[in-house]
């Protein structure tokens, strides 16, 4: 397990997280905890983004049905998982060990960002991933 966000107290803004795909792996799981709030409003919002070799930028990852690969957004202490794989459905599969979470069936980048965004109040939360085969 790699951790894409340690977990501190952040104050509202955009925080990055570049990451790069294992060699051997086709996906990854990534694993938020939302942890404590420091106010009545505070939100975090977690999105994926791949890096464009020809512009030169990132820009979001979409799914195979164009949908921007998220998580729901965070209201409260929570804990949530995403995975990001070709082979996976775009529902949960209840059979599966990974059953919780979000699933996006699309290739996983090699080159990928974490963006994370704190909404109007403080709050503590956590990032990590594990490759899949």
């Amino acid at each position: 397990m790699a951790t894409v966000f340690v977990g501190i107290d952040r104050e509202p803004g955009v925080f990055n997280s570049d990451i790069t795909l294992a060699r051997d792996a086709r996906g990854q799981l990534y694993h938020v905890a939302y942890t404590a709030e420091g106010g009545a409003t505070a939100v975090l919002d977690v999105k994926f983004q791949y890096y464009d070799t020809v512009t030169g930028t990132y820009e979001d990852l979409k799914d195979s049905e164009g949908t921007v690969v998220a998580f729901a957004q965070f209201t409260g202490v929570s804990e949530d998982d995403l995975i990001i794989h070709p082979d996976m459905a775009q529902t949960a599969d209840a059979t599966h060990p990974l059953a919780t979470g979000r699933r996006f069936a699309t290739p996983h980048p090699r080159k990928l960002r974490v963006v994370a965004t704190v909404g109007t109040d403080n709050l503590t939360f956590s990032i990590a991933s594990v490759p899949l085969a």
